[in-house]
């Protein structure tokens, strides 16, 4: 039987430099499943909200990682973030150009080796 991890958190913050938004919090449960030796499963909730605005985001991220022989592992990430309002907040950090239109949805999906030196 695997071992499962978790966390919880609720941080707020107040930015006195905006006057439209200027309180937000940013709700995150995350989980992880380590399925065998060789193989752990992840997944994160994130929900930002600004009070008294109609912006918000949702991201959902699930991830998989399988390590093979000699420190290289395979990985796959999968994300998906939803703004409301006015935010274009992208799935991906925002790398030039990859922004959503305002309000609009955006998926990622990542896969790859990583090798450990």
């Amino acid at each position: 039987m695997g071992s499962f991890q978790g966390t919880l958190g609720l941080p707020r913050r107040d930015n006195g430099a905006s006057a439209t938004t200027p309180k937000c919090e940013l709700r995150y449960a995350g989980f992880g499943y380590t399925a065998t030796p060789t193989l752990v499963l992840d997944t994160q909730w994130l929900r930002l909200r600004f009070k008294g605005s109609a912006d918000g985001a949702t991201l959902w991220v699930a991830s998989a990682t399988y390590s093979l022989p000699r420190r290289t592992a395979a990985y796959a990430t999968v994300g998906q973030i939803n703004n409301r309002g006015a935010l274009p907040l992208s799935v991906s950090a925002g790398a030039g150009g990859s922004n959503p239109l305002a309000g609009s949805s955006q998926t990622g999906l990542t896969t790859g080796v990583r090798q450990a030196f």
